[in-house]
């Protein structure tokens, strides 16, 4: 009788994981270290200066702890202080609990791509920004609730009521260079609606015709995702608003995702969103 175990590589080997065998699914667990959990001094700087801007890295963390936990066929289970604070900004969010007295083996990430060594088996918590698209497999169950939802299509069609043409999201307080005028006004078309944390400049550089709606960063995110066509900066927040709304027609300013304008270049820039999503030079 032929070894089953020896059938079993055999099979894995030519139509499984070309990586190595993965340990089952009961087996291997996955989670994030989030920014909430990095400490006091955080929280309290956050506070103090106002910032909602890990909105959309907590965001990033959750799905590509997932979609890593699918392509490494372990289960996930984000961090109960991330669940619980997604969960209080606005959005449904699966709770699934990590085995108590678990030994997590941490793996930093040093590049944008998934690398080599998370394709072992094994309880990885991964650490880092965990910024880039390539983690990103199957379909993560997180969406905006029911409230924010609700409010995000009030809004939308107290100032659109026959639909938004086109959705925009201005980024300004923190990044190195202002935004680009020339970015946003060739699209100003139909009915427009604009999110932005620097209302000035929306008022300064764009037509007055365009409708500035403020509400809670979910609420905010859902609306700069919701027309037929979305111009947005650049940045976690962005992808995101895109990401939720699963529209095609998207264009994010390419220049948006250098931090440091010197230190970042177009591959990095490339990993962040789809190249399809990306404008300008």
């Amino acid at each position: 009788m032929p070894d089953i175990s020896l059938i079993a590589c055999i099979v894995l080997a030519r139509f499984g994981d070309r990586q190595g065998i993965i340990t089952p699914l009961d087996q291997c667990h996955i989670t994030v270290q989030g920014v909430r959990n990095v400490g006091l001094f955080h929280e309290l700087y956050r506070y103090l200066s106002g910032q909602n801007s890990d909105l959309g890295n907590e965001l990033y963390r959750y799905v590509s702890g997932a979609g890593a936990a699918h392509k490494l066929m372990c289960k996930f289970c984000a961090p109960a202080p991330m669940v619980s604070w997604l969960t209080s900004m606005g959005f449904d969010v699966p709770l699934s609990r990590c085995p108590g007295a678990i030994r997590w083996q941490d793996v930093r990430e040093s590049s944008p791509y998934m690398v080599p060594t998370w394709r072992r088996a094994g309880n990885l918590r991964l650490t880092g920004y965990l910024q880039s698209h390539e983690y990103h497999h199957g379909k993560p169950q997180i969406a905006f609730n029911a409230n924010t939802q609700d409010q995000c299509d009030k809004l939308t069609r107290a100032a659109c009521p026959s639909g938004v043409d086109v959705s925009m999201h201005v980024r300004g307080g923190d990044m190195p260079a202002r935004p680009r005028r020339d970015h946003y006004l060739p699209h100003i078309q139909g009915c427009v609606v604009v999110v932005s944390d620097e209302p000035k400049w929306v008022k300064a550089n764009l037509p007055s015709s365009v409708h500035y709606i403020s509400s809670s960063p979910a609420v905010d995110m859902c609306i700069a995702g919701s027309g037929a066509k979305q111009v947005l900066s650049g940045g976690t927040f962005d992808f995101f608003a895109a990401y939720f709304a699963k529209h095609k027609d998207v264009h994010m300013d390419r220049l948006g995702f250098r931090w440091d304008l010197q230190s970042v270049g177009d591959r990095e820039a490339d990993s962040y969103a789809p190249r399809s999503w990306m404008a300008g030079p």
